[in-house]
């Protein structure tokens, strides 16, 4: 899994490190290379995980598609959640996030939160 630019900082606690990894291995599955949007860097919303080094965004599976995107590829994005969620296991969260204004900027947010 590659960074989007130099930009992105990843200082990840070693158990969103290992997150990651599991997540690279969902993205190899469905055949993606995974692009890390966001980790330690950027704007996040007080008291995201991010800042600690306990969260990172990934560039939605529709986007990482060699073809050209197409409505129809947006099911992939349920799909690679969902795999995400079964993967990572009851301390993470995974969430598709929709709500900026571009498409491009959509993304799956992915945070270690223990939950015991």
């Amino acid at each position: 899994m590659r960074r989007k630019d130099a930009s992105v900082i990843l200082d990840l606690t070693p158990d969103a490190t290992e997150g990651l990894a599991i997540a690279a291995t969902v993205y190899q599955r469905f055949g993606l290379a995974g692009v890390i949007t966001s980790a330690k860097d950027g704007r996040h919303s007080t008291g995201s995980l991010h800042y600690s080094g306990n969260a990172f965004d990934l560039r939605l599976p529709s986007r990482c598609m060699p073809q050209p995107w197409n409505e129809r590829a947006e099911t992939l994005d349920y799909v690679v959640q969902e795999a995400l969620i079964h993967e990572l296991g009851d301390d993470w969260d995974v969430v598709l996030e929709k709500h900026q204004q571009s498409p491009w900027d959509w993304h799956i947010h992915v945070e270690n939160q223990p939950k015991g």
